[in-house]
């Protein structure tokens, strides 16, 4: 049984990734592609003059950036999101009892469960303890409730 319960759970989070990438592939995708495109050319430039250093610099940058905007796109549509505690399904923010099961859906979206209670900070999707001092998340108790359910 536990086998089960831990399948169960795996799929919960899955599915919650599987939302939450699509959508970032989808607003991102198209950036990426000419930030890729741009350092190619940056490095076949850099290797004709021999400046490999600063095109693998500039490279790095453009990564860095990268994942600072997928960052900042998979935040800003979970604010829009929220995830059925009982069958994992996505749902609206506004939306209050789940399409699919019916169940009764967390009051926060995954974005909101993401600010600090202690310090206010907005976290990256998928954190459970702030960066900035430490607190716990509402998104790890989110969790952990459930795992909870499942186990029942």
């Amino acid at each position: 049984m536990n086998f089960l319960k831990r399948a169960i759970r795996n799929g919960i989070r899955q599915g919650i990734s599987d939302v939450v990438s699509k959508s970032v592939q989808k607003a991102v995708e198209p950036k990426a592609t000419e930030w890729a495109n741009k350092a190619a050319n940056q490095l076949d430039a850099a290797a004709q003059n021999g400046e490999q250093q600063s095109a693998a610099n500039s490279l790095e940058g453009a990564l860095s950036n990268l994942e600072r905007a997928a960052q900042g796109y998979a935040t800003e549509l979970s604010k829009n999101l929220k995830i059925c505690p009982s069958c994992g399904q996505p749902a609206k923010a506004n939306e209050k009892f789940c399409a699919n099961c019916g169940t009764k859906l967390p009051g926060e979206s995954i974005a909101q469960a993401a600010v600090c209670p202690s310090c206010g900070k907005q976290n990256n999707i998928g954190t459970k303890f702030c960066c900035e001092c430490g607190s716990k998340l509402p998104i790890a108790d989110m969790e952990t409730k459930v795992h909870a359910e499942i186990e029942e």
